[in-house]
């Protein structure tokens, strides 16, 4: 049998090259392994970029569940615009303008004037986005996407404060003032009703009916509710400050008529308590007359009309204010609605 061949053996050269490029090979893959291993700082770094993020997150739901287009008054089907009745902002001028206001009308207004307050007040007290964890930097590459998010949160949120801000002031004011002048027509309407039970009225004044048994002291506590108490009351508020400050020269106008139409109706219950005659309230269509004739609107052009207008307008401003505020923070939170 031929004997087998014997396996060659590397030469002493061969050796020599394939040793150093080994060696080379596996410095590279070290090297490799090295640079691709997280340090225990990375790691650390991005845990902390990770909860940022979860409470980014978590706060820009809440906030947008709370100040979003979900929170706003009109969601809650609150309109100052629908409630505003011109007529309730003016004197109790009856009997020539029965009061047409009612109790669920006053409580209409002052729920939506809580509403509106109370969104205006959420928005300026809003708790800021969830801030950077201790010791995190939030210049290096892995907290890049979640620190822009941060700035662009603080920016939406100072926007809706500038937004909402703006209005406060003319907000709380006309829920400082109207609430009181609704309820005082309310009052009135009320006792209007049981005035003219025992209470003969014309366009032209008021006299005892002769067919009631009503004392002259009833009919006076009677005539006091319906038109002097309301009026004094109505004298008191805008007197104090007008519901809006575009129309001060109407508040004006308005609070003086309501002061003389209060002493003129007090005038007739002072000759009723005294046992005088059932004479007719003329004086109070007198005034009433006189203060349309000598209406001092804020410019030529507004008239009584004119002036409900421009108060119905500034109305709806606030309104579509609160609800693009409050879209435009949905936005920019990325929690628009769908």
């Amino acid at each position: 049998m031929p004997a087998e061949p014997t396996p060659s053996r590397p030469s002493p050269r061969t050796r020599r090259v394939l040793l150093p490029v080994t060696m080379a090979v596996v410095a590279i893959v070290v090297a490799m392994m090295l640079l691709n291993r997280e340090s225990p700082d990375d790691v650390q770094r991005q845990d902390q970029v990770r909860a940022w993020t979860v409470d980014l997150d978590a706060w820009a739901e809440a906030t947008t569940e709370r100040l979003g287009p979900a929170g706003t008054p009109e969601a809650g089907e609150h309109d100052l615009a629908a409630l505003f009745e011109p007529d309730w902002t003016q004197p109790v001028r009856y009997p020539v303008q029965p009061s047409t206001a009612g109790w669920a009308e006053v409580d209409a207004v002052n729920s939506a004037c809580t509403a509106y307050t109370s969104f205006i007040q959420s928005g300026q007290e809003a708790v800021q986005p969830p801030a950077p964890p201790t010791g995190l930097d939030t210049e290096h590459p892995d907290a890049g996407e979640t620190g822009q998010r941060f700035g662009d949160y603080q920016l939406a949120v100072a926007d809706f404060r500038r937004s909402t801000g703006a209005i406060e002031s003319a907000v709380r004011t006309f829920c400082g003032t109207y609430p009181a002048l609704v309820a005082a027509h309310a009052g009135a309407a009320e006792a209007q009703a049981d005035l003219q039970e025992v209470l003969r009225c014309t366009e032209a004044g008021c006299a005892h009916s002769p067919d009631t048994a009503t004392t002259p002291g009833d009919l006076v506590e009677r005539s006091e509710a319906a038109a002097a108490i309301p009026n004094e009351q109505i004298h008191a508020s805008l007197s104090t400050q007008c519901y809006l400050a575009d129309l001060a020269p109407v508040c004006a106008a308005d609070a003086l008529e309501a002061a003389d139409l209060a002493r003129a109706w007090r005038a007739w219950d002072g000759e009723l308590t005294d046992g005088g005659p059932d004479d007719d309230v003329a004086g109070t269509a007198t005034i009433i007359e006189a203060a349309r004739a000598d209406f001092d609107a804020p410019d030529a052009d507004l008239d009584r009309a004119g002036a409900g207008e421009l108060a119905q307008q500034r109305l709806e401003e606030f309104g579509s204010t609160l609800s693009g505020a409050a879209t435009d923070l949905s936005v920019a939170l990325d929690r628009a609605p769908a």
